[in-house]
């Protein structure tokens, strides 16, 4: 087969790929910094389109590098109208993460930052993680609010909740919303996903 053969059949299949490219609905992985000796972190959540439109399914692994900061990889797949699939990568840094040895007891339960993540087909898209734990109790509340290039908005503002189970098992639960698509006030997606999350 000659050269140029190969690479118009990998334009075609680029171009299949694009049309029917999406970038994650919800934001995963949790804003929770990983703790203690835990340095890795494996996902799945399921996702929610309302009204119930499109459904699909993300899974995301994220490292810690030691130094406040975590890579992560994500990909998955919208069905709906026709399926959707997606795969990608970021960079997250913490400003906050929380502290042991914080006396009056406030820092230890508080996490905030900022990231950068994109994908396939040039989506991409700037974060503010953030999470605060409730009291001494398992539980943490989360958001991710960002901006940036996709097909579903420029702004989501997503609100979740993060359980400890266990110390190597959390379950996740999201609502949010992406809004201005094609910069239009009228244009945005309401969405819920609910995951499982292993760190180690």
């Amino acid at each position: 087969m000659r050269l140029w053969h190969v690479v118009l059949r990998g334009l075609a299949l680029v171009g299949i790929l694009g049309a029917g490219a999406c970038v994650p609905l919800s934001m995963a992985p949790s804003p929770v910094p990983l703790a203690g000796a835990h340095q890795h972190e494996f996902g799945v959540q399921n996702d929610v389109v309302f009204p119930l439109q499109e459904a699909g399914a993300q899974f995301w692994y994220r490292r810690d590098r030691g130094d406040d900061s975590e890579v992560f990889f994500q990909g998955g797949t919208l069905l709906g109208y026709g399926i959707f699939p997606y795969l990608g990568a970021g960079y997250r840094r913490y400003w906050v993460t929380p502290d042991s040895d914080d006396v009056a007891g406030f820092r230890d339960s508080m996490s905030l930052g900022w990231e950068f993540s994109g994908g396939a087909f040039a989506w991409f898209q700037m974060g503010l993680p953030m999470s605060a734990r409730l009291g001494r109790s398992p539980i943490w509340l989360t958001s991710n609010p960002t901006v940036g290039l996709n097909n579903f908005g420029f702004l989501h503002l997503p609100v979740g909740t993060s359980l400890r189970v266990s110390d190597g098992v959390r379950i996740n639960a999201v609502l949010g919303g992406w809004f201005f698509r094609e910069l239009s006030f009228r244009e945005y997606r309401l969405y819920s996903s609910a995951g499982v999350s292993f760190p180690w």
